[in-house]
């Protein structure tokens, strides 16, 4: 035997070693190297066209979303989804579609859902959702950050939308859902809104979540009964629909840390839980607090370090707003509007932060427990 050979396959290994990784790491896997062995470890679970910029072809009215790439209606005969394309013609145009005037948060295309509709002929609310087929299906017991952008859009003087509805979520599912006509599906949401939504200008939601499941399968809408649905009007006079555009949205592993959404530090027993929060504010919120006169956390006080929040508001379990707060008091002492004291359980604050250097105005969210 030549002894050139062993060196010269061994060189051939570490090359093809080299090109392996590098395969991998193209595609997001961790890839470890040990004793010359590859050990590929968990894939990155990915959003199939979470920008909906892929298209088969350009939206020329609404109830298009066949022209998604990677998503798809919940397999309803009736329910129609919106794409919208600055490119796009009649219905299927942007700025200016049939529901609101807006543009895409990034790109060129968007989508949208009817997330509720009211029809006098139907007793109960009638439901569109979103649906996608990951690219990996998720990994059970690993964390992930999900992130998305919404918005209600201007409201034309013709629209049927202009409601507001708690309730908006996302869903996984192991398999496809299907949805019989416009009826609600029953799937768990990892996060779902807990009290009416609506803004004119693109807003951030993201929120952490443990998968309990091999989930392939995200669905977007509301999941909740129409008993337990908070729903107002904000715009327009009879408005008919709760309307959401969608855009840029991702999910990524991260490291463990503990359970909820987006812990950060806070005062009190527990850490609070903020929605909305990007790691890009220095916040600091309470769970719980106990409004006794003791002296001891008597106030619900969520603290920024360098004065980013322009309002907080606080919410009932039923989405009724108790209390409303400007800068720079932003405490709450448990009290209603009236000066009433209110029942100890838990509530829901919303704060508004200012535009920073790496963000819009974005609204965050998150529970505070009162107890007495």
């Amino acid at each position: 035997m030549n002894r050139a050979q062993p060196i010269l396959r061994i060189a051939e290994m570490l090359r093809l070693s080299r090109v392996f990784i590098g395969q991998r790491l193209a595609v997001g896997l961790k890839i470890t190297l040990c004793m010359a062995l590859l050990v590929p470890m968990q894939t990155q679970a990915q959003i199939a066209n979470g920008s909906f910029e892929n298209v088969s072809a350009l939206p020329s009215n609404t109830g298009q979303w066949d022209v998604l790439a990677g998503w798809d209606n919940a397999q309803s005969t009736v329910a129609t989804p919106d794409c919208f394309h600055t490119s796009g013609s009649l219905g299927g145009d942007l700025p200016e579609t049939p529901i609101a005037l807006l543009n895409p948060f990034e790109g060129l295309s968007i989508a949208g859902i009817a997330a509720i509709h009211r029809v006098e002929s139907d007793p109960d609310l009638r439901r569109e959702y979103l649906v996608n087929e990951l690219e990996q299906p998720l990994v059970v017991g690993q964390r992930y950050r999900l992130k998305l952008y919404w918005t209600n859009g201007q409201r034309t003087p013709t629209s049927p939308s202009g409601w507001a509805t708690s309730g908006l979520g996302v869903a996984f599912s192991s398999e496809r859902p299907a949805q019989n006509q416009h009826a609600r599906l029953s799937l768990t949401p990892v996060f779902s809104t807990s009290y009416p939504q609506y803004a004119e200008d693109w807003q951030l939601l993201s929120f952490e979540f443990v998968a309990s499941q091999e989930a392939l399968w995200m669905t977007l809408g509301v999941f909740s009964a129409d008993t337990d649905l908070d729903v107002e009007i904000h715009a327009g006079l009879a408005p008919s629909m709760a309307y959401y555009f969608f855009d840029a949205l991702s999910i990524s592993p991260i490291e463990p840390s503990p359970v909820g959404p987006v812990t950060v530090v806070g005062k009190g027993p527990d850490a609070g839980v903020v929605s909305g929060y990007d790691g890009e504010v220095p916040v600091f919120v309470p769970s719980a607090f106990t409004p006794n006169d003791d002296g001891l956390n008597d106030v619900f006080s969520p603290v920024l370090t360098d004065q980013q929040a322009l309002s907080l508001e606080v919410y009932d379990r039923w989405g009724s707003r108790i209390a409303s707060l400007s800068a720079p008091d932003f405490s709450w002492d448990g009290r209603d509007g009236l000066g009433d004291l209110l029942p100890a359980g838990d509530y829901v604050w919303q704060m508004m932060l200012a535009p920073g250097k790496t963000r819009s105005k974005t609204v965050v969210q998150g529970r505070v427990s009162l107890v007495r």
